[in-house]
């Protein structure tokens, strides 16, 4: 792994006040839970909850490609550069918004951070798993802003040296979110890509 995912999620629990409901799903061996290779935790209603984690990209996505990144979106969305390190994606509805920022900051100060502020800020944490990304590990996170918006977030970590941070608001609805996963999925970091 890239980053201290093991840390971040203990982060998270001890943040959440849920750590006694893991204790006995962790991995003797490797030392994180079991469901967090390759599945997601459910936080919503009762206890919690393993399903598999899936996302594809459409065919009918196009591709927006800088210097920095490149990432697949609907082929009715518009985009808008931010700057150097950024581009927003927008739905032809205003439905679903991604930001796409590059950090040049160490993911193992940036992430535990962001979460912070999100747990505080968030009315409710709905899930959350690992990820990989562009081959890198990622923390994924989805949670409610607001009652009437879902937060999607996907922290990806290169090395000490770089966080990328992909957030989506969406309004309730499973297959908006089915997108802003393809969406997030899809990011390739080029500018690490041609340093390598």
């Amino acid at each position: 792994m890239t980053f201290d995912t093991q840390r971040i999620i203990s982060l998270l629990l001890r943040m959440m006040g849920a750590v006694s409901l893991l204790l006995g799903a962790i991995s003797p061996i490797f030392g994180v839970p079991a469901w967090a290779t390759n599945e997601y935790v459910s936080l919503t209603g009762q206890g919690m909850s393993n399903s598999k984690q899936t996302s594809s990209i459409p065919s009918n996505f196009s591709t927006y490609k800088s210097d920095q990144l490149s990432v697949r979106y609907p082929d009715d969305w518009q985009v808008t550069f931010q700057d150097e390190y950024g581009v927003a994606l927008v739905s032809a509805q205003d439905t679903i918004r991604t930001d796409i920022v590059l950090v040049r900051e160490n993911p193992d100060v940036l992430v535990p951070q962001r979460l912070e502020q999100i747990v505080s800020e968030a009315v409710a944490v709905r899930r959350y798993s690992l990820v990989t990304i562009d081959g890198q590990s990622g923390f994924r996170m989805w949670y409610e802003s607001d009652a009437n918006q879902w937060t999607l977030v996907t922290f990806i970590g290169y090395e000490d040296q770089q966080t990328v941070v992909l957030t989506s608001e969406y309004v309730p609805d499973v297959n908006i979110e089915a997108v802003a996963m393809a969406v997030h999925d899809s990011f390739i970091n080029r500018a690490s890509a041609e340093s390598n």
